[in-house]
């Protein structure tokens, strides 16, 4: 595809979903919309016409530009803010919650899940511009990869309302069925489907899609629908990008113990003394109100109840490996005990799950690999999990599938040579040779440092084998020598 092929496609994206990409994502977005016009039988310009609002092609593709890498209670600090200061408001009251940017729907139940452990009566909304993640989160059914050591201390609320099959954590058909779950597009101009006054927005995670003027564009709309005093968080690195004076008047940041927040301000700015009397009277209220602060101690008591239920379950999570010990039994293995655990990834870990993947493919069970691929255990952050599957895409020849993958686990983790590797493998093998040379250069650039150490401390080992680093580069060479015209 030509450079000007590839611009009229990213400004159509944009002109779509105000969604900007950058360069790393082209080769991806190349492979994939070629690939479809050859499935299609269609050239470029018929191609790009399919691509209108809501078509069936341009949920494809949002699908492919974007990243739905959440899970549950992930930034543990903004929950406990929550947890501590913000719904003992509304203990035995209506509140309206909103996760405008829900993915999977990881941070809606989590919202759900602990706005009634508070003793509050929720309405919660969730949305998403990807209709296949939430096709996915109306089947309620999550990977033990959505628990991780960060939101650990609130995993014991959610455990109240599913349970544990064939190695899946499943929500209660009833508790998912308060979410009122729907398609939306941030960026475009029809209002969502709920009313205002919503006292609590999350939209974490959205900003790397945009540019500065969508995200006004977009803050703007969202803090329109807040009611006086309701809270909008973004993810911890989005909430230095907004500033308080792109909507002066409107919402104001505030911070709390680290955490940050934007609060909707009066719009009347002649009041401004009254509201600052109101709210001062509404903190000195909130010192005397029952909170769940002093509830804390009950969800460690709660963790632990949940640990001997199920302590001689057969929870088939826990069949995954664990540091230093044999399989896990249950929930009390494979999750509860995550709030004690390292966030950082053990290579054991990783080596294990591989192994067992490579293991289910070598007998040709790509099912079961796959299985196995969606279920690591919660040391192994996400480019781990997200290669493992394009690992198994690969050898399924699912070559278009094993590309997105690929990319993905490399935006995540720049480093991390063995998804460049195979992302070189899997276009050479569709045809997309010269494309190829480019994950190839970068991953002999990534791995040169360990040619002379046979393996020694080469990073993401657990993809070597009894290969060294200098047989991948030889490979990696021999690729981008043969579409140089060399050897």
């Amino acid at each position: 595809m030509t450079d000007e092929m590839l611009g009229a496609l990213t400004d159509k994206i944009h002109e779509l979903t105000s969604i900007v990409l950058a360069n790393p994502q082209l080769a991806h977005l190349d492979a994939f919309c070629t690939g479809r016009m050859n499935f299609l039988k269609l050239d470029f310009e018929k191609y790009l016409a399919r691509l209108e609002p809501n078509s069936e092609e341009t949920k494809l593709l949002i699908n492919q530009v974007t990243i739905n890498e959440t899970y549950f209670f992930r930034e543990e600090r903004q929950f406990e803010f929550l947890y501590d200061e913000f719904f003992p408001r509304f203990k035995g009251k209506e509140i309206k919650i909103w996760s405008a940017a829900c993915s999977t729907g990881e941070e809606a139940l989590s919202l759900l899940a602990l706005a009634e452990f508070c003793g509050t009566k929720p309405t919660m909304y969730a949305s998403d511009i990807d209709e296949e993640t939430l096709k996915f989160f109306r089947q309620g059914r999550y990977a033990k990869f959505s628990f991780r050591p960060d939101g650990a201390l609130f995993h014991p609320i959610l455990y109240l309302h599913g349970q544990f099959e064939d190695s899946q954590f499943v929500i209660d058909r009833e508790f998912l069925n308060k979410i009122n779950i729907f398609q939306y597009n941030l960026s475009s101009d029809q209002r969502p489907p709920i009313m205002e006054n919503v006292d609590l927005i999350f939209m974490r995670n959205v900003f790397i899609y945009f540019d500065q003027e969508g995200r006004i564009k977009i803050t703007g709309k969202v803090a329109n629908l807040l009611k006086e005093d309701g809270l909008l968080f973004y993810s911890t690195n989005e909430v230095l990008s907004i500033s308080e004076n792109v909507l002066k008047g409107q919402i104001k940041k505030e911070k709390t113990d680290m955490v940050y927040y934007f609060i909707k301000k009066s719009l009347n700015q002649n009041e401004s003394e009254k509201t600052d009397e109101k709210q001062a009277a509404k903190t000195n209220s909130q010192k005397k109100t029952a909170s769940c602060k002093g509830e804390k101690k009950d969800i460690k008591t709660l963790a632990e109840e949940i640990k001997k239920k199920h302590a001689h379950s057969d929870g088939k999570p826990g069949t995954t490996c664990t540091p230093g010990s044999a399989a896990g039994s249950g929930v009390a293995a494979t999750l509860g005990t995550a709030a004690t655990t390292s966030s950082a990834t053990d290579a054991s870990d990783v080596k294990c799950i591989f192994k067992q993947v490579c293991a289910q493919i070598n007998i040709l069970n790509y099912k079961k690999a796959m299985e196995l691929a969606m279920t690591p255990c919660k040391y192994i952050d996400s480019p781990y999990f997200l290669f493992m599957q394009g690992y198994v895409e690969y050898y399924e020849n699912n070559k278009d599938r094993s590309i997105q993958l690929f990319s993905q686990a490399e935006l995540l983790k720049n480093d991390f040579w063995p998804a460049y590797f195979y992302h070189g493998l899997s276009l050479n093998d569709i045809g997309e040779n010269e494309k190829s040379r480019v994950p190839f250069k970068k991953c002999m650039e990534l791995l040169t440092p360990y040619e002379k150490n046979d393996g020694k401390d080469t990073p993401y080992d657990f993809v070597l084998d009894s290969f060294s680093p200098n047989y991948i580069l030889s490979v990696c060479k021999k690729f981008i020598d043969s579409r140089s015209g060399g050897n």
